[in-house]
């Protein structure tokens, strides 16, 4: 997925608080009323990257719970996270540094959930 959904509105209110005080002080929510229908926008990352001559990989928790389904979104979003913080430059996020990852913070995978199978009743 190369796409980003921004929203202008938290944008705004992020970097200017509730309102902009200019020769004329105009709440954000009133002018993004006036302005426009939708607030949020879809940028195209790949294209915006290439625009400035730049490459990004971008691994998300999808990828993370394919190799380790075991794990909920959040425990993905920790390993990704981490996988981050402690990878090698010279290697890169791989396949094999998510599933260490998750690992170190999770332990082995149970391999009875890995296979599917429920356990004796």
């Amino acid at each position: 997925m190369s796409n980003i959904t921004l929203s202008l509105h938290d944008i705004l209110l992020q970097h200017f608080g509730t309102a902009v005080t200019a020769p004329a002080t105009i709440q954000i929510d009133e002018m993004l009323e006036f302005a426009c229908d939708d607030d949020e926008h879809v940028i195209d990352l790949r294209d915006t990257l290439a625009r400035q001559r730049e490459i990004a990989i971008v691994w998300g928790i999808e990828d993370v719970q394919s190799v380790r389904p075991d794990l909920s979104e959040d425990q993905a979003w920790e390993v990704l996270k981490f996988a981050q913080r402690g990878h090698d430059a010279s290697l890169g996020i791989n396949w094999e540094w998510l599933e260490s990852s998750a690992e170190a913070l999770y332990g082995p995978e149970d391999e009875t959930n890995a296979s599917g199978e429920e356990g004796d009743e």
